[in-house]
This record gives structure tokens, sequence and C-alpha cells, in this order.
């Protein structure tokens, strides 16, 4: 029984998934009746991954320079190439022989490898089987851009995000610097899956690290962070020479398959001059009113409408709302209250500190210095930033008990919003409506 077990999915997780999947996602898109997204971003997704498909198949002569938009070259450049994703289209494709079947599949297999990372991710940090379900639940059906990505199907997958951001957690931790590539490597495929949610993983990372650091220096005292440091280095030190070899090695092969990402988007900004400067990025930045707004929910819309938002005001309301962020605050002050330990230390500042960087205030903001960077200067920081952060801390486990909170997107969502577990109940609002 063990062995075979042993080869069986959990229970648990896969029953909450089939559930999950078969009541949102094909219950709102009609099964293989309907195709996901708008009218521009849905067809533009799907000519994108049908035009590498025939470049594949010599259908047609170039990845980068689309025929549709003859004469003008690097016209893939202006949108997410969607190439970490596209080996689901190649199968859907190869399957069916049906571009519209192909574009669901590779929609609907979004929604599962999300599930999947985020449950594993969850259970490398040490949550149980109940909590990493929970957290993986949320993370791939019901934050707030669950209701975007219905139009959006570009943000659909976002699977890497919470492996990379687990695996750097664990490295900063555990100093194995097999884990520093495992965590770069899935860094650089959700690169190639959607710039954006990227940019955003690797703005998690480095607050990540930030946080850690501090955690360290508050809790060891300046001793003990130097410690830190020398662990590293002894760590660096014990892989030998063909250790750094293969370490080198891996990292300069994602170094160049960046680059190689990354060459036709500066192309584009050659020619065409493309970029945004920092007064169009403000106002994709939270204020402290974009933490209101639910305007769709069926229990706050009342009370959001009367709430002046700021600008771009349906982008806003893809972050966390107001009760989430203060069931965040209860966990926060139950971990702490009993034994606190670093690791939940360094996700709750690790939280904060997105919040504090993305957050505008009379027009000034941190991000603006993280937007004179490479990458980041090219991207508009929207509200993926921070629902990628809450995503991968959903869960604040303590003594078996699991605080799991989301806000519904406009249009629709899984639950509009998600209290502590067995307390309150959720309100459902209906999804947004596919185009056929």
């Amino acid at each position: 029984m063990s062995v075979r077990r042993r080869f069986l999915p959990p229970v648990l997780p896969t029953g909450a998934l089939l559930v999950a999947f078969v009541a949102l996602p094909v219950r709102t898109l009609g099964g293989f009746t309907n195709a996901p997204g708008d009218l521009q971003d849905g067809r533009l997704n799907a000519y994108f991954l049908e035009n590498a498909f025939q470049f594949l198949t010599g259908g047609v002569k170039s990845l980068w320079h689309l025929g549709i938009f003859t004469p003008y070259p690097y016209t893939l450049g202006f949108s997410d190439n969607l190439f970490g994703a596209f080996p689901v289209y190649l199968l859907g494709r190869v399957l069916t022989g049906n571009p519209g079947y192909a574009f669901d599949i590779w929609w609907y297999g979004g929604w599962i490898a999300n599930f999947a990372a985020a449950y594993v991710a969850l259970r490398w940090l040490s949550l149980k089987e109940i909590g990493a379900t929970v957290g993986a639940l949320i993370f791939a059906f019901a934050l707030p851009v669950t209701g975007f990505t219905f139009n959006w199907a570009q943000l659909d997958y976002r699977f890497g995000l919470p492996l990379a951001v687990a695996t750097w957690v664990l490295f900063l931790r555990q100093k194995r610097w097999p884990l520093l590539l495992a965590s770069a490597g899935w860094l650089v495929w959700q690169f190639f899956c959607t710039i954006y949610v990227g940019v955003f993983t690797l703005t998690i990372m480095m607050v990540v690290f930030v946080a850690h650091e501090i955690v360290v220096a508050v809790t060891t005292g300046l001793p003990g962070l130097g410690r830190e440091w020398r662990d590293l280095w002894r760590s660096l030190v014990g892989l030998g020479s063909r250790g750094w070899i293969a370490l080198g090695g891996v990292l300069a092969a994602l170094m160049a398959a960046m680059i190689l990402l990354m060459w036709p988007y500066l192309q584009v900004t050659r020619l065409y001059g493309s970029s945004r400067s920092f007064d169009e990025i403000l106002g994709l930045l939270p204020r402290g009113t974009s933490y209101l707004l639910s305007d769709a929910s069926w229990v706050w819309s009342g009370f959001s409408r009367t709430v002046n938002g700021p600008p771009l005001r349906w982008e806003h309301q893809l972050f966390p709302g107001l009760i989430p962020i203060l069931f965040a605050c209860v966990g926060l002050v139950w971990i702490w209250r009993s034994s606190p330990k670093s690791l939940h230390l360094t996700m709750a500042l690790g939280l904060l500190g997105m919040v504090a960087v993305t957050l505008a205030v009379e027009d000034h903001s941190l991000w603006y210095y993280l937007s004179k960077l490479p990458l980041f200067s090219a991207s508009g920081p929207s509200p993926e930033s921070c629902w990628g952060c809450c995503s991968s801390w959903r869960i604040w486990p303590d003594g078996g008990r699991t605080c799991w909170l989301a806000k519904p997107a406009p249009g629709g969502g899984w639950p509009s919003e998600c209290c502590p577990f067995c307390s309150l109940s959720s309100a459902w609002p209906c999804p947004r409506p596919s185009n056929p």
C-alpha cells in the first residue's frame, strides 16, 4: 500500500484542484465553446502562439517579424512572447490540429500549472498538506488577478513566481548553491512565460533578500550577520573546482537565455523609441485608496463606489483589499506572540517591503529609483508586484491554524473574499464572460 500511495497524487490537493478547475475556468469558458481573452489581447496572444507553431513547422520564415504587421520588424517585441508556455500550446496543437482548441488547452494548462507550483512551493516552505492546498487554491483561483486572466490571457502562466521565491528563501536559509540555481532557473522560465510577472518576481526576490538580512541582523546582531556571510562563503568554497565550473556554467547559460530573450525588445526600444515615463508609471502605483476598491464585489461594491480612486481605477482593483490586510495583520500578531520564527519574520517583512516599494504618496514613490534599472525601465509596475508577493505568503500557519485571504477581481473570481479558515463565509461573484 505504501509503494502504491507513493506514485499516486495526494487526495486532498488533487480533489481541491479538480473542483476548483471545473467550477471556475471550465464552467466560465464553457469547455471548448469559447476562447479566453478579449478581442484585443486574446486574439493577439493566440496569434503569437500560432506564429511560433508555424515557425517550427516551416509555415512562416520569422519568429519575431510577424507577417500581420509587415513591413514593421520585431513586432513580437511589443508584448509578451509567451515562449515559456508555448510547449503546452504545441502539445494541444499536435493533438487537436486546431488552433482554437490548442489555445483553450494552453489557457487551461496555466491554471493547473499555477496550482501545482504553489502547492509544491508551500510544501517546500514546511506547510502541511491542508495549508499548502489552501494556499495553492488562492494563488491559482482566488487572487484578484484571476478575473483579469479571463481577458488578459498573457497573465495566465505565473507558476515560476512561487517556485522561484520559495527556492530563493531556502537558499538564503540553507546556503545550498543548487537552490540558487533552481531559483534562477524558475525566475528565467517565468520571464520566458511573461516578462511582466518575471520583473515582479525579481522584485520580490530582491526585497526578500533585504528582509532576510534585516531579520538576521536584528535577531543575531552584527556578529550573526557576519557569520551569515562567512557561512555562505564557506559553502561556496566547499563546492570545489568542479562545483564552481558547474555553478558558473549554469548561471552563464541562464544569463545567455535572458540576453536572447531581451535582445529583440532592446531592438524595439531602439527602432521605435518605446519607453515609459515615470509619470505614466506613477498612475499604476497603488495609493492608500487602492486597497479599498472592489467595485464588482457583491459585498463591498456599494462602499467601493464611494471611494474616489486613483487614475486607471480598473488596474488598482488588482490589489488586496482592506479586510485581507487586517487579517494579515492578525496573522502577523499571532506569529509574533507564539515564538516567532525567522522564516515567518522574513516573509512578513518582505511583504511590508513590497508595499513600501510600490506605494505612491503625493506623487512620490521608491519605485522611481527601481524604474531607472534595466528591465524595470521598460515595465510599468502594475499590481502584479503586490499580488505576486501576497500570493507567495497567503498562509500564516501556527498551531494548526491557517489564515487565507483574497479579494475579488472586477468582474469576478473564485471567492470574493476568503476569511480565516472555517470562520466567515465567502461571497461568490459571477466571473467575466469570455468571447466566442
